[in-house]
């Protein structure tokens, strides 16, 4: 849904709007994936996507972590987008869908709205997922949470020990409960102005000076920005990564991860001068990095991002622990 005044010198927010209802049918051509149609989603200050879900594509399979970042690029390629200004609103399994993202791929992403969902059901083999949900990468980007209080589903009591964690780990989150609230989001029009505030004071930080990461794959599911891993180095452990930027010095500590690639920009990054690299307190790359253009061009062409160019990737291998 592209604004009626588009106009392509401007750059526009995007919002993904995911819907609920995952189990049903493959709509037919032409069909409504929403209620109330699609024009009522229409807005002149952003650029909207609604994409479809169903009971072989839920939010939270492979097939739709590879196709909402594909439909990101396809509308790249055709509009000028606000690369730090694209979120993720979902409702009911949209909103399961939204943590999906935030807690396994969140580059793209600048905020993640999960509205009357439960980041539980990821864990359920028996709803399409069976992930174990590592709770240190939702550091990286701001939620905001709505859950009603007598849900049929979800109630806000049942979401409560998950907040508790976000509480404890310092995640950047707003939790509203509605008082009496059920499984719907007839709060939302009172709701509408702080979650514009919060998106509008969470734009996305492309180049991050503290990154942190974990993953049980390296097939994907493994980047975060400017940070790839590339091995894992313990058989049924997780690889867990934290690195520190500051300029050209990358403070890292690596538990579980046999190799992993920083992508290098050179708006953080003098490479005039050279560029250290201490893991667990040893010393591992402390020397000139050459400027690559065909680095540049795979990873230009492959996030479409203005604003996270990479000019190097440095790959380094973690000595046995």
């Amino acid at each position: 849904l592209v604004p009626d005044s588009y106009d392509p010198e401007k750059a526009y927010p995007v919002e993904f709007m995911l819907h609920g209802g995952v189990g049903r049918p493959k709509r037919e051509p032409g069909e409504s994936l929403w209620r109330s149609g699609y024009d009522s989603l229409r807005q002149e200050d952003r650029i909207v996507v609604v994409p479809g879900a169903w009971r072989d594509a839920y939010w939270w399979q492979s097939s739709q972590a590879d196709n909402l970042p594909a439909l990101l690029r396809l509308l790249k390629q055709s509009y000028n987008v606000d690369e730090n200004r694209v979120t993720m609103t979902g409702v009911s399994d949209g909103g399961t869908g939204a943590y999906f993202f935030a807690f396994k791929q969140p580059t793209q992403w600048a905020a993640f709205m999960p509205y009357i969902g439960h980041p539980g059901v990821l864990r359920n083999t028996n709803s399409g997922g069976g992930y174990r949900l590592f709770f240190e990468n939702l550091q990286n980007k701001p939620l905001y949470i709505v859950n009603g209080e007598v849900d049929r589903l979800y109630p806000a009591e049942a979401v409560k020990p998950f907040i508790d964690i976000l509480e404890r780990i310092k995640v950047n989150y707003t939790w509203v409960v509605i008082e009496g609230g059920g499984h719907n989001t007839q709060w939302l029009p009172e709701q509408a102005p702080n979650i514009e505030a919060f998106k509008t004071a969470n734009p996305r930080d492309p180049l991050p000076d503290h990154l942190q990461w974990v993953t049980d794959r390296v097939d994907r599911y493994n980047r975060n920005h400017w940070l790839i891993i590339n091995q894992r180095s313990k058989q049924g452990a997780p690889a867990v990564l934290e690195v520190i930027r500051d300029a050209n010095q990358f403070n890292v500590m690596a538990d579980g991860a046999g190799e992993f690639t920083l992508l290098l920009s050179p708006d953080e990054v003098d490479f005039n001068q050279p560029v250290q690299v201490v893991v667990n307190g040893e010393t591992l790359l402390d020397e000139r990095v050459e400027m690559s253009a065909p680095t540049l061009f795979k990873w230009a062409r492959g996030d479409l991002d203005r604003s996270m160019l990479f000019l190097a990737e440095v790959v380094i291998e973690v000595p046995e622990q």
